[in-house]
């Protein structure tokens, strides 16, 4: 939660956030703790690129604009490929041909622009990339997996509700 305070001037006073809705829609780049000042910089519309990780822009046949920067999902693409989906828990069926797991744990980093957004060259408060594509934050093995899918591959991104102790990176800024 986000609480407004008067502080006393300082050097630092220029590069603290000002109103609560700077930080609306943001995510802490860094771990913080209550009564904190909150630094521009401590905050962000993506999330921090994970150590070992490389950012991938791919198109979703799902709907992106169900998801929100900072989320994990399982990307999974309608073509065979060296990393089946696996069936379900407890079930005796093989692996599903003709469907791939692309990345079981992908975090989503920014959002596709809207139509209007792309027409205006903006970006939106939560942050998005112009090109229509989805950026994604990938292990090496699935970034290239995921880049050599046949190009009429479609892609649907399937969200992971969050863990019970989200990493401090992932918390979101909110009023």
């Amino acid at each position: 939660m986000v609480k407004l305070v008067s502080l006393p001037a300082s050097a630092l006073s220029a590069h603290l956030l000002t109103s609560k809705g700077q930080a609306t829609g943001k995510i802490a780049q860094i771990g913080l703790t209550a009564g904190q000042p909150l630094l521009a910089q401590a905050v962000s519309p993506a999330p921090l690129l994970p150590t070992g990780a490389t950012s991938v822009r791919l198109a979703l046949a799902s709907a992106p604009e169900s998801l929100l920067p900072g989320q994990k999902v399982e990307l999974i693409a309608s073509t065979d490929c060296s990393h089946p989906l696996p069936p379900a828990p407890g079930s005796q069926q093989p692996p599903t041909s003709g469907q791939c797991l692309v990345a079981q744990q992908a975090l989503t980093m920014q959002l596709p622009a809207t139509a209007d957004e792309q027409a205006s060259g903006s970006k939106n408060a939560a942050g998005s990339t112009a090109s229509g594509f989805t950026t994604f934050a990938l292990q090496a093995e699935d970034a290239l997996r995921a880049l050599g899918l046949p190009e009429n591959a479609a892609i649907i991104a399937v969200y992971q509700a969050p863990t019970a102790n989200p990493q401090p990176s992932q918390q979101a800024a909110r009023p």
